[in-house]
């Protein structure tokens, strides 16, 4: 599997943001199986940053009437060997078990069940950041029924880390389904909502 080190004698400028433009288009081959998760890498300065915001946009473009969908994750990978762009995985299982480090701090899921596109803008800051280091890897997880691109086109701003207290992540994610009651966590009444509760340390 194919990993690439940060290299020392071409250190990345400390600007305090960091483009993440990703975009991969399956084929017929990768189209057969139950799922695609490709890794794209973007080294950080060295030492350790936090992360404060995201903007910009992510996008699903199918060409055919069918459903598909995409889990579109940026994460940091916290120590050792960052992912070499364009590293194709059939699942996490595998993802994890060659970079174990792998810390995801944001997820979106885009979803289309027609032609054309579904995308969504994005655009916030947080009052704390999360610590982040070594590299960012942004993964595009798709499961679906035809060919489809996936793209982002994202800024990461980031700080030193000083003094101040670093947030803390919780795991929150969880996916809801309508139109269809397939046990918990969906249901066909469209006009039903669902809460999760996370209790705060």
């Amino acid at each position: 599997m194919a990993k690439i080190p940060n290299d020392p004698a071409n250190p990345v400028p400390d600007t305090g943001m960091l483009a993440l433009k990703v975009s991969t288009t399956l084929t017929p081959d990768q189209v057969a199986q139950p799922e695609n998760i490709f890794l794209y890498s973007f080294p950080l300065p060295k030492g350790n940053r936090n992360f404060v915001g995201l903007k910009g946009q992510i996008a699903l473009t199918s060409q055919e009437t069918v459903f598909n969908e995409s889990l579109i994750t940026v994460a940091t990978n916290m120590s050792g060997y960052c992912p070499a762009s364009g590293v194709r995985f059939p699942n996490y299982d595998a993802v994890y078990s060659v970079f174990p480090n792998l810390q995801p701090i944001q997820s979106f899921i885009l979803k289309n069940p027609d032609a054309g596109t579904s995308q969504m803008a994005i655009d916030y800051t947080m009052p704390l950041g999360v610590p982040i280091s070594d590299c960012i890897v942004v993964m595009l997880d798709w499961e679906g029924q035809s060919s489809v691109t996936m793209s982002g086109n994202l800024t990461l701003s980031y700080t030193p880390v000083s003094a101040t207290p670093s947030g803390t992540l919780l795991g929150t994610n969880q996916e809801f389904v309508f139109g269809n009651d397939q046990g918990p966590k969906s249901t066909a009444n469209d006009t039903l909502s669902f809460a999760q509760e996370t209790v705060v340390p």
